[in-house]
């Protein structure tokens, strides 16, 4: 009934809504539980041993494993609902021409593919949202709006369609790194993607920790979480 007022409360008949039942299912002991989808109607014992099944298998999916012959704790039992409400129209903008959504013009350093090295590029600026609709333009360039800054590199075109999105072609940086790759022995890489791939090997191994405190038994590992993950290479060095 609480579900049912909500939906009519925020314009939506119960007709058109999908009310779906589901509960917070774990093994005995764990601190964890997984969400498993209950069928509608009445649980009975054979219904239950159903869900019980589904709670074995995702729980294998989840942590590669599962212990069938292990207690089962039914800790919540929950209900939501999704009702169907009128879908969001495309959004459409004004045409325009280049000239009049290009703002200004400055430099801009930007680092060159086949030499590595960073070389100033006359840059221009344009507003997002009188963008030329269907117009393909040339980078280098900053496209400018209220909540967020899009940045073109040298070399590659960026397109605005009429539902607002834009799309930028980099096919010409690949070409480009294919074409000077047998001639760099060594690799540069620039502080901020160094910083980009350590941050993504950290996370992996944060987790990896998430994935033993989830499906750990011990109170040691799951309450202390005394304990620690790492990531290191064939050579046994710790990446992260």
């Amino acid at each position: 009934n609480e579900l049912v007022h909500q939906l009519e409360q925020d314009g939506v008949s119960p007709d058109n809504a999908k009310f779906n039942r589901f509960g917070d299912v774990r093994y005995a002991g764990q601190g964890y539980e997984l969400n498993i989808d209950f069928p509608p109607g009445e649980i009975t014992e054979a219904i239950f041993d159903k869900i019980c099944d589904e709670f074995h298998s995702q729980h294998e999916m989840e942590f590669g494993h599962c212990f069938r012959d292990t207690k089962i704790e039914l800790v919540n039992v929950r209900l939501n609902a999704v009702g169907e409400t009128e879908k969001i129209q495309e959004p459409t903008y004004p045409q325009a021409t280049s000239a009049q959504s290009h703002v200004s013009t400055c430099s801009s350093l930007f680092r060159v593919s086949n030499t590595g090295k960073m070389k100033s590029f006359e840059t221009k600026i344009y507003n997002r949202w009188a963008l030329p609709i269907g117009t393909t333009l040339p980078g280098p360039a900053i496209i400018c709006q209220k909540d967020t800054t899009t940045l073109v590199p040298p070399e590659c075109t960026f397109t605005a369609f009429a539902n607002g999105c834009i799309e930028i072609d980099t096919s010409s940086l690949c070409e480009s790194d294919k074409d000077t790759s047998s001639d760099h022995k060594t690799v540069e890489v620039d502080p901020v993607t160094a910083a980009v791939i350590r941050g993504e090997l950290e996370n992996i191994a944060v987790e990896m920790g998430y994935k033993l405190e989830r499906m750990s038994y011990s109170s040691i590992i799951r309450e202390s979480r005394d304990f620690g993950t790492a990531l290191v290479s064939v050579a046994g060095d710790q990446l992260a």
